[in-house]
């Protein structure tokens, strides 16, 4: 055996070997097909790899493959985002991890996976979970401006106070009141200024008093406060500034990113704002209360555009109708003479009519001819009826110009003249342009918040009407029906544009002058055609609104954000459900000095003891008997049924040489016990002896009978902030 015979067994053994990979490689093919048909996508990319894995070098099988792998990994994907959705976070991280396991390059599912993580272990160690919704993480970000968060006062609750002194003293005696420093710009300057408030909490006192001295207060840390002077110089000097990153998911464009940052220039005055169109964000630069309240704004007009869609019916009805109807006789005749001896002319020649006038005794009667033409009788009738319906629809954006166009485009030559040298002529220059024909529709519509839509509507029939010769070229001529106009309608509302009629009619007659015109015999001497061209155009638009922006109540409520001078955002924090005035209102105590003088003492007692009440409020006194008395704190106790205290104000004991003492209360009548700080100005020096400590102005309720008043508390301060407990007392009460 040659060499060339072993070549030819060598290679059909290969060829065998080979056939059966080819043929399970098709196999898998054709599994992978019928697997992504059913929507088995992981199943076909199965498929598909044991097919390539048999052919690595067939492109067909690589390309199938990697679509297959796509289409996996994106339905994994979407099964954990549904997942994700309804709170079950074991399948979304199912899901997740096996769509990373399909595409190790799909990083949306990795951020995903790792929220999902993070929320499970969470979970696990009972801790708060972090928030994977941009819009709850948005809400949980958002910058709080009030000062409630900034600090830590003692007197949460709302509490009464009565001062007649420095403004400077009443900001000290506040502070100590609430457990806080209080520091003053070098600038300040005091004033005597009455003060007198019912049922305010710390920050509103504070408030009212920098209106009542034109300062502004801010807090340093969680337990010291700044005063100082209102003016601009001063605030640019002291109030705080915050950097904040604004994201837009509803702005897209450059141009709606301008209109906001151009409306809080506009409303809030900021100088220090950008854009950034990469990020759909925008970047602000202020105080926090100019910050939160461009947030508000920005949540306001954020909102996702209303979207419509617009089914439009163009109905074209054509309607043509020809009568061709009479006798046509002939309009001539013709008349031939053929000199004598001359031969007949063949088809087509003209006939020998000259003879000479010796010849013309030879002329006889057959040497004329004469050609009468037929008479032609037309009895002809015929009608067409064309419709065309056309019914486009459109989604469109609020604002948006939307078009559509069905049918074709026709080029139509225009000419120029390229410009020459002096005394010679320009070469002509033919460009085209192109025009729709058929139906263009152009909407651009408006929704309204009340489901209206107002549209600009341009609706355009076109056709061609055939040609039409200009300067030896030939233009093509177009039919134009176009209604436009602005509309305004509800939801759903259909509405008839306009209906286009236009109605041609033509007769024309011919046959022999004057007996063409009997009325009767006119159709046996003449023919009468009569053409009828009809057509009606209908144009109708039905809107339908998909989506509208969601307006909240939040949205449609206004801010108090101060004056035009003072820009702030007025919050107002309420009381803690079920919070109960605690047994004292002042201030903690200071450390006590290492050598104090004396401890204060104070041996409390009411009068007049016991007490009958009468229809008018009774005044009674809780007199004092203590040494080293800067501040008393106690806690009143009472039958709210049997008797009531509208009004607590100073005895006179702490106020005995001249200096005005701050009183500080809190009622609750509703539990019958009211809470009572008494305090001297800073600075002053403690009093010693007895007097009456406060005046209670006691009305009797609606129980008959005997109660008690009692002194549940009692906490005695010195100049130095040391404070001991009192001795409590009691006093009976009778309601006839």
């Amino acid at each position: 055996m040659n060499a060339h015979y072993r070549l030819k067994i060598l290679t059909g053994l290969t060829l065998l070997l080979l056939i059966p990979g080819c043929a399970g490689g098709r196999t898998a093919y054709n599994r992978g097909l019928l697997a992504e048909v059913t929507r088995n996508y992981e199943g076909a990319m199965a498929a598909y790899r044991t097919a390539l894995e048999t052919a690595p070098g067939n492109i067909e099988y690589r390309l199938k493959y990697e679509q297959a792998r796509f289409a996996a990994a994106f339905d994994h994907f979407e099964r954990g985002r549904r997942a994700l959705d309804s709170g079950n976070l074991d399948t979304a991280k199912v899901e997740f991890t096996r769509t990373l396991e399909i595409d190790i390059t799909h990083e949306l599912a990795r951020q995903e996976l790792a929220k999902v993580n993070a929320t499970l272990q969470a979970r696990a160690q009972q801790i708060p979970e972090p928030v994977i919704d941009f819009e709850q993480l948005r809400a949980a970000n958002r910058v709080d401006p009030a000062f409630q968060g900034q600090l830590e006062p003692t007197v949460n609750g709302p509490i009464d106070i009565r001062m007649n002194q420095d403004s400077r003293v009443a900001f000290e005696t506040l502070a100590e009141l609430a457990g806080l420093n209080v520091i003053f710009d070098p600038d300040f300057r005091g004033a005597t200024i009455p003060i007198e408030l019912n049922n305010v909490n710390i920050y509103e006192a504070l408030d009212i008093l920098s209106l009542q001295t034109r300062t502004f207060w801010m807090p340093i840390n969680k337990t010291t406060i700044l005063v100082s002077p209102d003016n601009q110089t001063k605030r640019r000097d002291y109030e705080q500034h915050i950097l904040k990153t604004i994201y837009l998911t509803n702005s897209v464009s450059a141009t709606e990113i301008t209109e906001a940052i151009t409306a809080l220039r506009t409303l809030l005055n900021m100088r220090f704002i950008a854009q950034s169109t990469t990020m759909n964000a925008i970047i602000v630069r202020d105080t926090a209360d100019r910050i939160a309240i461009a947030e508000k704004i920005i949540e306001d007009i954020d909102k996702s555009k209303p979207e419509v869609v617009v089914e439009a019916t163009v109905l074209e009805v054509d309607r043509n109708t020809l009568r061709d109807l009479g006798i046509l006789p002939p309009a001539g005749t013709n008349f031939t003479f053929t000199a004598p001896g001359g031969a007949a002319p063949a088809a087509g020649q003209a006939a020998n009519s000259s003879i000479g006038l010796r010849d013309l005794d030879a002329i006889n009667s057959g040497d004329f001819t004469v050609n009468i033409p037929p008479t032609v009788a037309s009895f002809l009738a015929s009608s067409s009826n064309t419709r065309l319906v056309q019914n486009p629809r459109v989604r469109a954006t609020d604002g948006k110009l939307a078009q559509i166009r069905i049918g074709s485009r026709v080029p139509v030559p225009s000419g120029s003249f390229q410009p020459a040298f002096v005394g010679a002529t320009g070469t002509p220059v033919v460009q085209f342009q192109y025009v729709d024909i058929g139906v263009n529709l152009d909407i651009t519509p408006k929704v309204l918040l009340n489901r209206e839509v107002s549209m600009t509507v341009l609706v355009q029939v076109q056709a061609l009407a055939g040609d039409r010769n200009a300067g030896g070229v030939s233009l093509p001529v177009f039919t134009n029906r176009s209604i436009q106009h602005e509309i305004r309608l509800t939801e759903g509302e259909t509405n008839i544009l306009g209906g286009i009629i236009t109605d041609t009619e033509a007769i024309s007659i011919t046959g022999i002058p004057g007996l063409k015109d009997i009325p009767i015999l006119r159709h046996l001497f003449s023919q009468e055609r009569k053409t009828r061209d009809e057509t009606e155009i209908i144009i109708m638009l039905t809107p339908h609104i998909v989506r509208m922006p969601n307006i909240s109540a939040a949205n449609l409520r206004g801010l108090n954000i101060g004056t035009e001078v003072n820009t702030r955002l007025r919050t107002v924090q309420p009381e803690a459900a079920g919070e109960s005035a605690p047994a004292a209102q002042a201030a903690p105590a200071a450390p006590a000095q290492a050598t104090p003088a004396a401890p204060p003492t104070a041996t409390l007692t009411f009068s007049p003891a016991p007490a009958v009440l009468g229809p008018a409020p009774t005044v009674m006194n809780l007199g004092i008997e203590g040494s080293n008395v800067f501040g008393v704190d106690l806690t009143l106790a009472f039958d709210p049924a049997s008797l009531g205290i509208s009004e607590i104000t100073d005895g006179g004991f702490l106020s005995r040489d001249g200096q005005v003492v701050a009183v500080v209360q809190r009622i609750d009548s509703d539990n019958g016990t009211i809470a009572v700080s008494i305090e001297r100005p800073p600075g002053a020096p403690p009093i010693s002896g007895a007097g009456n400590l406060l005046t209670l102005a006691v009305r009797a309720g609606a129980r008959k009978g005997e109660s008690v008043l009692r002194v549940t508390e009692v906490r005695v301060r010195d100049a130095q902030r040391v404070s001991q407990p009192g001795g409590t007392t009691e006093v009976r009460v009778s309601v006839p």
